[in-house]
């Protein structure tokens, strides 16, 4: 018999340490200014993922690719959108993980989805060998 685990959910203060250190590590030389907005906006989208620490690595991720104060206010607006005020989406906390997941799949450009795609054909936990994913993706165009 497998043992059930669940990871407790993080505090506001946890929450915002872990976006941070995934969505600014390494942007030491941005403007202070800039870095205080960085953090107001962060500190509130991390209140949304609920505590969910998966959601919020997820979110982490893909601030981490946007430079400008514009970029994450547009990721801000569009999280809105998805999940609620750091309760539950429709009572339930896998449909929060599974709204900031879609969240970060409509942000790809176009030619990345098709390849997130291709994950879809495998079973979860089966192992994947890159070479003959990078196959499929060539033979595509």
């Amino acid at each position: 018999r497998g043992v059930l685990h669940e990871p407790k959910l993080l505090t506001h203060e946890e929450s915002w340490e872990l976006l941070e250190k995934i969505s600014l590590s390494g942007r030491e030389n941005l403007e202070p200014m800039l870095v205080k907005k960085l953090e107001e906006i962060g500190k509130q989208m991390a209140i949304r993922c609920g505590g969910l620490p998966l959601a919020i690595t997820v979110l982490g991720g893909l601030l981490a690719m946007k430079g400008t104060l514009n970029e994450w206010q547009r990721v801000q607006e569009n999280i809105k959108s998805y999940v609620s005020n750091g309760g539950t989406c429709n009572g339930s906390k896998n449909m929060m993980v599974a709204d900031v997941l879609s969240l970060s799949y409509e942000d790809l450009p176009p030619h990345l989805k098709q390849c997130f795609l291709y994950f879809a054909h495998y079973p979860e936990d089966y192992e994947v060998h890159v070479g003959t994913l990078v196959s499929y993706w060539i033979a595509e165009g």
